[in-house]
């Protein structure tokens, strides 16, 4: 996920979860919203709704085709409302945000954890007691080794990043030197 796509998309993620939650339909929203994240992320839906010559409602409908009854009327507002303002392939993000709201109402937060190394479990633990430390709530640490980061960690939480990888600290060095 984009920062850019995750702040267009963090209005509709709340509205909704917001929604979902006083009407006490959490748990239906959030299946709705994964199957709609699902149609958005195949790449040949992608291919209808990036293709100028495909009307929106014939966008909609493609998707309410290939969702059948599934989707409520509040899921379908949100789909006519995301086709309205052409931000139809943020559900994906929507849906991300809209489990990390759930996780967050409840205390939780889930944190990614990417190293240039497998993690020990000893190195896991100290790290989620750290972070319970600094957002005061239980965090979900779920951790991935990519080599391509050459040395470091990178941690991702919400919005909160911390790049402290090699590969990063390139990147910002060239920024920095205009390269």
């Amino acid at each position: 996920m984009s920062q850019k796509n995750t702040a267009v998309a963090r209005p509709y993620a709340e509205a909704s979860f917001n929604l979902a939650k006083e009407t006490a339909q959490v748990e239906a929203w959030s299946n709705e919203l994964a199957l709609l994240a699902q149609i958005i992320s195949s790449s040949s839906i992608q291919r209808v709704l990036t293709n100028p010559a495909i009307e929106t409602a014939q966008q909609i409908q493609l998707i309410l085709d290939i969702a059948g009854n599934a989707l409520t009327k509040p899921v379908i507002s949100l789909l006519n409302i995301l086709a309205d303002n052409e931000r139809l392939l943020l559900a994906p993000e929507i849906q991300q945000l809209f489990e990390d709201f759930i996780q967050a109402d409840s205390g939780e937060m889930g944190v990614d954890i990417v190293s240039a190394y497998v993690l020990k479990p000893a190195e896991e633990e100290q790290l989620k007691v750290a972070l319970t430390q600094k957002f005061n709530c239980n965090v979900n640490i779920k951790s991935v080794k990519d080599s391509h980061l050459i040395g470091g960690i990178k941690i991702k939480a919400g919005d909160f990043v911390i790049d402290n990888s090699i590969k990063g600290q390139l990147t910002q060095l060239a920024n920095q030197l205009g390269i």
